[in-house]
């Protein structure tokens, strides 16, 4: 499949929406080797952009019974946590980062630092 020629609006998928963005990119995703309810921890590989200031790992509230199983081509992973490869992806050119981790919790650390950085990726 095919990216759109031009994409400059950032998007940010959270969950089942991280795990459509790999299949619409011609990634696969299905049911999780060991599903993740709870709190539990986030390993970033690599900061990037999103996850700038929480390196090198963060807790955050994972609730998930699929997952992001093969990346998509032009995608590269950068946080995963001990049962889930990509908790963390983005595409190499374009502005789209997928999580499958909930952000949008308070119960996330550093979830305002996360939407912190989006914001600053949105005013590029």
């Amino acid at each position: 499949m095919e990216i759109m020629r031009e994409v400059t609006i950032p998007q940010l998928t959270i969950c089942a929406t991280h795990q459509l963005l790999a299949i619409v990119h011609g990634g696969t995703a299905g049911p999780a080797g060991q599903p993740e309810y709870g709190m539990g921890e986030v390993f970033v590989e690599d900061e990037d952009e999103i996850l700038k200031g929480l390196r090198p790992k963060f807790t955050a509230l994972l609730t998930h019974n699929d997952e992001v199983k093969k990346m998509p081509k032009d995608f590269v992973k950068f946080a995963h946590s001990e049962h889930c490869k990509v908790q963390a992806m983005k595409h190499k050119k374009y502005p789209l980062y997928g999580v499958q981790f909930h952000p949008e919790t308070v119960h996330t650390q550093g979830s305002a630092l996360i939407f912190e950085n989006f914001k600053r990726i949105c005013r590029k």
